[in-house]
């Protein structure tokens, strides 16, 4: 296991800097609905065509509601390169959780599955960002597209001040940042 492999998987292992990464790395209004630490599950969802494959780290949070108990999962995807790979195997999971979950509770709503991609490769992501930069969308046809666009955190591109308020959070992230200068 690389240096970056062992500050990832010890970034996973700390409740503290999970519920950091999430409070800060989500979009505002799901962040401040956060209840309690995320729980890292079982990564091991997945069938079909990924057998054998796994996310590198699958959160399960509650989020704050008066009438009812919400689940967010986010599925979690180290990466040392960028490219249009990474982005597909990060759907690839999140639609294999869908599909999880969707066996479990067959005719419940199911809950939202965030997708995160950490990147700390040794020059700045230049992959896509979302799956619509991935497609050559005919004029009209934008609506008809693919709509996904995980968190991107790169960790190599940000500025030390950027990387977390939080110190835990902090000092994971530098970790990984230090892991990817050669």
């Amino acid at each position: 296991m690389g240096l970056h492999d062992a500050a990832f998987r010890r970034m996973m292992n700390d409740g503290r800097t999970r519920r950091a990464l999430l409070r800060e790395r989500l979009p505002p209004t799901l962040a401040r609905a956060l209840q309690g630490e995320p729980e890292l599950v079982s990564e091991r969802f997945v069938r079909g065509s990924l057998r054998g494959h796994t996310a590198d780290a699958v959160l399960r949070a509650r989020l704050r509601d008066h009438h009812r108990e919400l689940l967010v999962f986010c599925v979690i995807e180290h990466k040392r390169t960028s490219g249009p790979a990474g982005l597909l195997q990060l759907l690839d999971y999140v639609l294999a959780k869908y599909r999880a979950l969707l066996r479990h509770r067959p005719r419940a709503k199911l809950p939202l599955v965030v997708g995160l991609l950490l990147y700390n490769g040794r020059q700045p992501w230049r992959g896509a960002r979302t799956m619509r930069d991935l497609i050559d969308l005919p004029r009209g046809a934008t609506r008809l597209a693919v709509q996904f666009e995980p968190v991107l955190v790169d960790v190599r591109d940000e500025r030390l001040e950027r990387l977390g308020t939080d110190p835990a959070l902090r000092r994971a992230l530098l970790m990984l940042k230090a892991a990817a200068v050669p």
